[in-house]
């Protein structure tokens, strides 16, 4: 659907971010997306949401009373 636009770029992601349980299978996979044209991905983690959440639970649950199990913040 994609492929007659020029401007794109062909990225892979793997999934769950792992790229083979032996360098033999990482590697060989490298190497096809490398001849398909692809480039990996990356990205970037920060969990800091989590932490900063989980102090304002706990905030709250010493000012409200509030029961200790997780509570979901949206």
């Amino acid at each position: 659907m994609i492929a007659p636009y020029h401007n794109r770029t062909a990225l892979f992601r793997y999934p769950f971010l792992k790229e083979g349980d032996t360098a033999d299978k990482r590697d060989r996979f490298r190497t096809l997306l490398k001849e398909r044209g692809y480039r990996v991905g990356h990205v970037t983690i920060d969990a800091s949401d989590w932490y900063v959440s989980q102090r304002y639970l706990d905030q709250l649950s010493k000012n409200l009373k509030l029961p200790s199990h997780p509570i979901a913040i949206i």
